[in-house]
């Protein structure tokens, strides 16, 4: 956030809770509309195939980090079931 607030935000949270990196879509999400139901709940399959490439540009960081630290944390089995789930 711009005016420095998400470091108090995320300040309580753990390392592996905090948002790390995040993408401003210049589009709205209407209920009912092509990424939400009526209710809220976001439609995944087509959030992933129509957002495929901004997905992967939040997550290729992590890609290049564990290839170059195989050992880093960035690579552990929540982060890699977070990918799948985007992608299925």
């Amino acid at each position: 956030m711009p005016d420095g607030s998400s470091g108090r935000v995320l300040a309580h949270l753990s390392r592996v809770e905090q948002i790390k990196r995040f993408r401003v879509l210049p589009v709205d999400w209407e209920p009912g509309g092509e990424e939400l139901t009526p209710t809220m709940k976001l439609k995944r399959k087509p959030i992933s195939s129509r957002y495929e490439a901004e997905i992967e540009s939040l997550y290729s960081w992590a890609e290049v980090k564990r290839r170059r630290y195989p050992s880093s944390g960035m690579c552990s089995p929540t982060w890699r079931s977070i990918v799948r789930r985007t992608h299925s």
